[in-house]
């Protein structure tokens, strides 16, 4: 058995703000967590997105920690590349984030015992996901 087990990351991107919501799921040695970071994302042009995160939480002890100022943290993207399946954007430092569209029921379970809803309320918000 390995002491540690990191699952893969997901981005769900939604019509409504906070508009994006990164998950991972985790376990160390017998103890499993997700942990969401959730950030309002804004067009500030045509390319140019806004990503400023509002809260960070943890399964684990129901922990929830709001970025309030002054400790509110924000970074500008750029739209490098965007199609029904990908979309690369990259910060101000040139570092490149790459994003698969993955359809709810593709998600693979998680080896740690998860489940997967089938929930399709993000098929409304176009390069959600």
């Amino acid at each position: 058995a390995e002491l540690a087990d990191v699952q893969d990351a997901y981005l769900t991107i939604r019509e409504e703000q906070p508009r994006a919501e990164g998950s991972l799921r985790t376990r160390l040695l017998s103890f499993e967590n997700t942990v969401k970071l959730s950030s309002r994302l804004e067009a500030e042009s045509a390319v140019r997105l806004v990503e400023t995160y509002e809260a960070a939480e943890s399964e684990y002890m129901s922990l929830k920690l709001p970025f309030q100022r002054p400790v509110q943290y924000k970074r500008s993207v750029l739209v490098s590349y965007l199609d029904d399946e990908l979309l690369v954007v990259r910060d101000s430092q040139g570092r490149p984030d790459i994003l698969l569209r993955v359809d709810e029921a593709s998600r693979s379970p998680s080896s740690l015992g998860g489940e997967v809803s089938d929930d399709d309320e993000n098929d409304a918000a176009p390069g959600a996901s």
